[in-house]
């Protein structure tokens, strides 16, 4: 087992440009969809590979049937 860098909740929050608060809604309803880490009972970790996946996993163009184009 190879020990990498984990991310903070803060940090992927940061990343996916989404507040905290979002992230640990997200972590209770869909806790199989962007998988975590608790360290020392707590602390909730991100591996940076679980992460990337799961951007990569939401990737969308408008030629997939399931788009649907926000306002945003």
């Amino acid at each position: 087992m190879t020990i990498r860098h984990l991310l903070t909740a803060n940090e992927v929050a940061e990343i996916l440009q989404i507040s905290p608060r979002t992230l640990a809604s997200w972590r209770a309803k869909y806790p199989d969809e962007l998988p975590f880490v608790r360290v020392g009972g707590r602390s909730i970790r991100y591996r940076p590979d679980v992460v990337e996946d799961f951007v990569d996993s939401q990737e969308f163009d408008d030629s997939d049937e399931d788009f649907d184009e926000c306002d945003d």
